[in-house]
């Protein structure tokens, strides 16, 4: 049976930790938490649950979360954000992998709680991506705020059953002021990865975004919260365009 490391990285999520871990206390052989100097509870709660926290400053997402791999002990590996909690039949799929891993990483959906209900239409969902691999076998890779697992070749990837279900907004305006900070990571990290944008893709973007997700993926059977999803999702698009071009236009000056 291969033992598995659950890996988080964290800041400040003393409010959501607490659910993540006792929903792995059971099928993790050991948590590795990588904190970037909390000042609130994280770290006393998730040492309270068996977790090994280390701490250092932060580095960008996907940087922090490739470090965290580095010092996971076992080889198989669940990478969870502190606002996730998976759920039974995710966690038996996850126990029957280390009794029997058969592909290289595992694809597992995400449903969202968003205010009051999970949305399970619209661009959120179902959100799937590979969470559960062999840290040897893989990295993090992408352009902050956004990462996803990457493989160095051709890999065989088998689709889990069950579900992560992410606890992402109590309210509209948090959702709204977290698009604020996340386009401004976004519009910084991409122009240093050589990311430009121009006055189409500043305008027309964020509508593909809204159609995309409200008509084509059918967020309208969300009703109200699938158009603000929707909504939002474009907003997001439209500052972090604005936000590249103006990078672009200081640099250049």
């Amino acid at each position: 049976m291969k033992k598995l490391s659950v890996v988080i990285i964290t800041h400040n999520d003393a409010q959501k930790i607490e659910q993540c871990l006792i929903s792995v206390t059971d099928i993790a052989d050991e948590i590795v938490i990588l904190d970037s100097f909390s000042d609130d509870q994280t770290v006393s709660i998730a040492e309270k649950f068996g977790a090994r926290v280390l701490q250092e400053s932060d580095k960008g997402d996907i940087r922090k979360k490739n470090r965290v791999l580095e010092l996971a002990s076992n080889s198989l590996i669940l990478s969870l954000d502190p606002n996730e909690v998976i759920d039974d039949t995710l966690r038996t799929a996850i126990q029957g992998c280390k009794e029997k891993y058969m592909f290289s990483g595992y694809r597992i959906s995400r449903c969202t709680h968003y205010i009051d209900q999970f949305i399970r239409h619209g661009g959120w969902y179902p959100d799937r991506s590979v969470r559960l691999f062999e840290k040897h076998k893989a990295k993090w890779n992408g352009v902050d705020p956004h990462g996803k697992i990457t493989f160095p070749g051709p890999v065989a990837i088998q689709d889990l059953p069950g579900e992560i279900l992410r606890y992402a907004y109590a309210t509209i305006d948090e959702h709204q002021q977290h698009n604020e900070q996340l386009s401004s990571i976004a519009a910084n990290s991409g122009y240093s990865a050589g990311r430009r944008s121009n006055l189409f893709f500043l305008i027309f973007h964020p509508i593909w975004i809204f159609i995309h997700s409200y008509i084509l993926r059918a967020g309208f059977f969300n009703y109200r919260y699938g158009f603000i999803i929707a909504w939002e999702t474009a907003r997001y698009t439209f500052m972090t365009h604005q936000k590249l071009l103006l990078l672009q236009k200081k640099r250049a000056g």
